[in-house]
């Protein structure tokens, strides 16, 4: 769970720095960084002398190879970089690394923990062109309608989700559902706010 905390807090950190809200003015914005940045050097202090919660290990440097990924990565990396251009075809990535082999019971899963890995394997440089380049247009053709502050938060949320996709598997695990569903929403409701307005014929007294 250490990159989802990092990310979350990056974007929420962000959002307070640079989407404008007359809301929320700078002043009360400092006081809300300042308290966040106290808090990690209160976790950072805490970590010292703690050593059963594994965020705090995680502050020492001393749990850096728990999730496996540095095992399960190489492999994924050299059947990307043997057919570099168009991949194996879809669903390859998921039979990449059989699930009766040891590194698969260690691990618990087959998959690479990496959607760029991922798509690179199914489908190259060129499927993962067009993902990344689907998911810019599609975020900045809805987010352009937004008020200036949703369309800061929403395009940092998505920013959050593309690092995101670099340590886990974002595109396939159920917790984007939510995501999407929620993004979508919000999408919606900027798509609304940007319907013309119909005038209504005023009907006179007879």
């Amino acid at each position: 769970m250490r990159a989802p905390v990092v990310i979350a807090a990056s974007v929420t950190g962000l959002a307070l720095l640079f989407a404008p809200s007359p809301a929320v003015p700078a002043r009360k914005r400092f006081g809300l960084l300042l308290i966040a940045a106290f808090a990690v050097l209160a976790l950072v202090a805490l970590s010292e002398e703690t050593s059963g919660i594994r965020l705090l290990g995680v502050l020492r440097g001393d749990e850096a190879g728990l999730s496996g990924r540095d095992l399960i990565w190489p492999i994924f990396r050299a059947a990307r970089d043997a057919s570099p251009w168009v991949g194996w075809g879809v669903g390859a990535g998921k039979v990449l690394v059989p699930e009766d082999e040891p590194l698969a019971r260690l691990l618990g899963t087959t998959a690479a923990h990496n959607e760029y890995l991922h798509i690179g394997v199914d489908g190259g440089w060129l499927g993962l062109v067009l993902l990344i380049g689907m998911f810019v247009g599609w975020t900045w053709w809805h987010t352009r309608r937004l008020s200036p502050t949703e369309r800061v938060v929403l395009r940092l949320v998505m920013a959050g989700f593309a690092v995101h996709a670099y340590t886990d598997n974002v595109l396939i695990a159920t917790t984007a559902s939510v995501l999407f569903t929620w993004v979508s929403a919000a999408f919606a409701g900027g798509a609304g706010d940007a319907q013309p307005t119909v005038a209504r014929p005023v009907l006179e007294n007879a």
